[in-house]
């Protein structure tokens, strides 16, 4: 079964840090042999460095692959929830979709996993271990979440008192794509990924994979430094209302997060591991 990955990367004034995101993308396994299939945008907000120019050299390099289309729009936006709005605008149909950062990147194996899990499984919302690496691109934390629990995240209890999903992490399939509120996306200034999980887990449970699949890079002039009060504040905006009862539960999960993997397995479900006997991810249902 052949699939199409559809990727966005948002950029501004990012020439430092973009060729690395990017070749992560295209660099990918699952596009080696020229089967599935790529369609990525990396939408500028109309950088005044280099990052356009390192953008269209990196492009360049994969120009002789027919399984890839790389779209670049470079036009003035006003953040990156509006550049990401755009650009799932202009995405065509795909089985996978996802969004890198500038600066964050995927490992080399990530769309692969993904799509051993997607072709034989009914999944339509994946993430994978909580992983984050220095300036150096030095892996430093990488940890396997608790369970997802829908109650929680509609109360907008993750990124708040719970861990965030990490975005670096995160694809979904055709069905949640399709409902994407871009509107509502493009306004949001700090907390989209949040808005899309939200609406996502309405529909779908968010899986869990006992893999590396991508990583925040902590560096100097991301988005999200010094602005946590703020991403909390909007989040707590796009939440439904909450309860004690999801307080008190949340502070019990937060215990949870601290339990060993292996114990976290036993008590989670949904959460992909890798059996070695069968050479295939199985699922803790």
């Amino acid at each position: 079964m052949v699939l199409k990955f559809c990727c966005v990367t948002p950029c501004y004034n990012a020439e430092a840090h973009i060729e690395q995101t990017l070749k992560s993308v295209l660099s990918q396994t699952v596009f080696k042999d020229r089967s599935n299939q790529l369609h990525y945008i990396v939408k500028d907000g109309g950088s005044t460095d280099k990052t356009i120019q390192k953008v269209k050299q990196t492009a360049f390099e994969y120009n002789n692959y027919p399984n890839i289309n790389i779209e670049i729009i470079s036009q003035a936006d006003t953040g990156m929830y509006d550049a990401l709005a755009t650009s799932f605008r202009n995405l065509p149909e795909g089985n996978v979709y996802s969004y890198i950062n500038a600066g964050d990147y995927y490992s080399l194996f990530a769309f692969e996993i993904v799509a051993e899990i997607f072709k034989v499984n009914d999944v339509q919302f994946l993430t994978g271990l909580s992983c984050v690496y220095n300036e150096k691109n030095h892996l430093i934390s990488c940890h396997l979440p608790y369970k997802y629990k829908k109650s929680l995240m509609l109360a907008g209890c993750y990124g708040t008192i719970l861990p965030h999903v990490q975005q670096e992490s995160t694809f979904w399939g055709p069905k949640l794509q399709r409902i994407v509120d871009l509107e509502s996306l493009r306004n949001t200034r700090l907390a989209g990924d949040y808005l899309l999980w939200k609406t996502f887990i309405g529909y779908e449970p968010l899986y869990i994979v006992s893999a590396h699949l991508g990583g925040f890079k902590i560096h100097k002039g991301q988005l999200t430094e010094n602005s946590q009060i703020e991403y909390k504040n909007e989040v707590r905006q796009i939440a439904d209302s909450s309860s004690l009862i999801i307080f008190l539960t949340a502070l019990v999960y937060k215990i949870c997060w601290l339990f060993p993997n292996k114990l976290k397995k036993i008590l989670s479900k949904n959460i992909f591991y890798y059996e070695h006997l069968s050479k295939v991810y199985k699922v803790n249902r």
